[in-house]
């Protein structure tokens, strides 16, 4: 383990030596004290440490991505092209897969901004990727559709709508053309 995360978890069970290891942080946590120890610590650190935090373990989850990284996230995700509401809900994502384990692995010598960011492009593309259809050589021997008969369906269709549109009162006739 990486020294920095040993340090960390000491001055973490110096509040409580029981919480490091079960349980959840209690009231009588000096909670501004906890935050003034979380604010100073590196990013890596604190991705280090969530494992082995135990009930600090979500007190780190919200410092590290809420707020240090949720704004530099946010924006990322709209550059990319999502809209606020998906962004928002990917945010919510990548916490919910931390608190699952999803930075359990992470080494504390690592750059954390990489790898946070590279977690959110791949969530963002796998949510907003289509399936591709997978190219085979067997397709090149199987027939496709015929394009004449979907040509004279699709015909038949607009035809038998613009028949049911001459039909009606003529301001709906407009409605319906515009």
């Amino acid at each position: 383990m990486n020294p920095l995360v040993e340090q960390l978890l000491n001055e973490l069970s110096e509040f409580d030596p029981d919480l490091v290891s079960d349980g959840h942080v209690p009231d009588t946590v000096d909670r501004e004290a906890l935050r003034d120890v979380l604010s100073r610590q590196p990013d890596a650190v604190l991705a280090g440490a969530i494992a082995h935090a135990g009930a600090f373990r979500n007190v780190i989850i919200v410092e590290l991505l809420i707020d240090r990284y949720r704004p530099r996230l946010n924006r990322l995700l709209l550059v990319l092209g999502a809209d606020e509401h998906t962004a928002e809900n990917l945010l919510q994502e990548l916490c919910a897969n931390v608190v699952g384990g999803a930075l359990d692995n992470f080494d504390a010598n690592k750059e954390f901004s990489s790898y946070v960011q590279t977690i959110v492009r791949r969530q963002f593309y796998t949510t907003v990727r289509r399936p591709r259809a997978v190219f085979t050589e067997n397709m090149l021997d199987s027939p496709g559709p015929d394009t004449v008969d979907q040509e004279v369906e699709m015909h038949e269709l607009f035809n038998r709508f613009e028949e049911a549109i001459r039909e009606l009162p003529e301001l709906e006739q407009q409605v319906m053309r515009m």
